[in-house]
């Protein structure tokens, strides 16, 4: 068998056609009715079958339809230009100077410390008592009782903004 009647065989078998359909002249796509998809199976069948590779240069030669992105770019490549090949051009300068950080704030107006059974005068909440201490990382939380509030849980450093030890 030549390699024409292999091929043949093949478009008859993967396009499912008749032997007379097929000649030397056909073109897949417009006389054979291959899409894109058939185009791709028949290029693995051909490979597989000849022991060969073929180019993806050849592959894009065949009569493949428009948007297919095989012969011509599609409506929408035509439409938007393509982007810049060339490298842009990026200009380094010097990081601006940062900003001199904050004073520390005087020991006074640090966090107050609480601990477990210490009398509180909270702005929101009113009176309570500290029921617990949980250390958090540089914090603490505080579960605090108090009496008309019920219990609320509160970071220390937050909580020292609003209670205050009782006298």
């Amino acid at each position: 068998m030549d390699i024409f009647e292999q091929v043949k065989k093949i478009l008859c078998d993967q396009l499912d056609l008749e032997e007379e359909q097929v000649n030397e002249d056909s073109e897949v796509i417009d006389d054979l009715g291959a899409d894109s998809l058939d185009i791709v199976d028949l290029v693995m069948t051909l490979e597989e079958e000849f022991d060969t590779e073929i180019p993806d240069e050849d592959i894009r030669k065949l009569n493949v339809p428009h948007g297919y992105g095989y012969s011509e770019p599609s409506r929408d490549q035509q439409q938007y230009p393509p982007r810049r090949s060339e490298p842009r051009a990026y200009t380094v300068s010097a990081p601006e100077p940062r900003p001199a950080p904050p004073a520390a704030k005087p020991a006074a107006s640090a966090a107050p410390s609480f601990a477990v059974g210490d009398r509180v005068v909270h702005k929101a909440f009113g009176d309570g008592v500290v029921a617990a201490v949980k250390p958090m990382g540089g914090d603490a939380l505080l579960e605090v009782d108090f009496e008309s509030a019920g219990t609320k849980r509160l970071m220390m450093r937050a909580a020292g903004q609003f209670m205050k030890k009782k006298d």
